[in-house]
């Protein structure tokens, strides 16, 4: 066998030292995301977020929604849960959790997470929240999906060569006809609209919140407060910048931030951090609260804002909707795991119901909110 050089051996070998000098430098000379506040861009994303809405959808009875699926969906998946087939759609890693994107047999690039309980929360939270009316993605749950294309833990596989900055090498290397197949994956569709962004900064934190204004035909008062409520129930504590959206619902698509939002929505998009600090979790989301404390309505740790009495008393009267039949249907259908085995899925879903009803109590037995200054008119559309 022939020998290696040793002056091309330290080479490589100095090659492959430098690599992550060279990813590290790569990262620190991405722009800021820090966008100026003085352009034509932050201004028209401002007047966006004034306008915004929170609701997506017209009111209708809780009582009757199905939450074995994402509710309110004008495009449902005309897939076969049991199983799907998708071809790998190869694009650079930015998130933390196993996700890929897989494109379906009609065209349809879809997002597909795998192996994480971030796929149960996200299941759930959606679906709790599109059936009461807040824009969200469509997820479906999918016993077993192919993918075409994929290499071995796409996720990973991808990540550790970008790292190296080879990424490249993986779509050069991948053979199309090789097949993966992945268990009990969440498919997830964005909802319509085009994401409003700046450059890479990209969507709207809770603190934001207050520049909605209904007098700009934004959200009431008690919708955004609604919001606030849920993102505290659900323990939403990974809440982001990049897990919300800022979605113009009037454009299929594109990012073009210097044009005017004519319908603009505030959509949370990633919901795999909730249900408890380490996601999915009872004992540390049973930990979580809603209020930072008895005297005043101030939001617990998540949400350090004070709710007013009109957003409690309009949060409490949709939530009080859901009974315990479709909460245990809700878990079940996304597969929660046991509360003390951690078993997937749980036999017995019972101490996650009596736990999101307890929630619902807290804030419903609090005491009255002060009365708080509004920006508008108090009054939902919802009604």
């Amino acid at each position: 066998m022939m020998r290696m050089p040793a002056r091309v051996a330290t080479s490589v070998l100095a090659g492959i030292l430098v690599l992550p000098v060279v990813h590290a430098w790569r990262i620190h000379r991405r722009p800021v995301t820090e966008p100026n506040r003085d352009s034509v861009e932050w201004q028209t994303r401002l007047d966006a977020l004034r306008r915004a809405r929170v609701f997506a959808y017209p009111a209708r009875a809780i009582r009757d929604v199905d939450f074995t699926k994402t509710p309110h969906d004008a495009n449902p998946y005309h897939l076969d849960p049991r199983f799907v087939e998708c071809t790998y759609a190869p694009k650079a890693t930015k998130a933390t959790s196993p996700k890929f994107d897989c494109e379906l047999p009609g065209g349809e690039v879809v997002k597909v997470k795998y192996e994480t309980l971030e796929i149960q929360a996200e299941i759930a939270a959606t679906r709790l929240l599109a059936g009461l009316g807040f824009g969200v993605d469509h997820m479906m749950l999918v016993e077993r999906l192919r993918c075409h294309g994929c290499p071995a833990d796409p996720f990973r596989t991808r990540r550790a060569l970008e790292y190296f900055s080879i990424g490249f090498l993986l779509d050069r290397s991948r053979d199309p006809s090789a097949t993966r197949d992945f268990e009990w994956v969440a498919v997830e569709r964005r909802i319509p609209g085009r994401a409003f962004e700046i450059g890479n900064f990209t969507g709207w934190h809770v603190n934001e919140l207050h520049q909605v204004d209904p007098r700009r035909g934004g959200a009431t008062r008690e919708e955004v407060d609604a919001l606030r409520l849920m993102v505290l129930l659900l323990g939403h504590w990974d809440n982001k910048l990049d897990n919300q959206r800022l979605v113009c619902r009037e454009d299929p698509g594109g990012e073009e931030s210097d044009r005017p939002c004519r319908d603009p929505l505030l959509v949370i998009h990633d919901l795999g951090a909730t249900f408890g600090n380490r996601r999915v979790d009872l004992a540390t989301w049973q930990d979580q609260q809603i209020w930072s404390g008895r005297a005043g309505c101030e939001g617990g740790a998540f949400v350090p804002t004070e709710i007013s009495e009109a957003g409690r008393q309009f949060t409490v009267q949709r939530l009080q909707q859901v009974s315990a039949d479709q909460l245990t249907t809700l878990f079940r259908s996304a597969r929660f795991p046991d509360a003390v085995t951690g078993e997937v899925p749980a036999a017995d879903v019972s101490p996650w119901v009596q736990t999101f009803l307890s929630k619902v109590r807290e804030i419903a037995d609090h005491d009255p909110c002060p009365e708080a200054p509004t920006t508008g008119a108090a009054t939902s559309r919802l009604q």
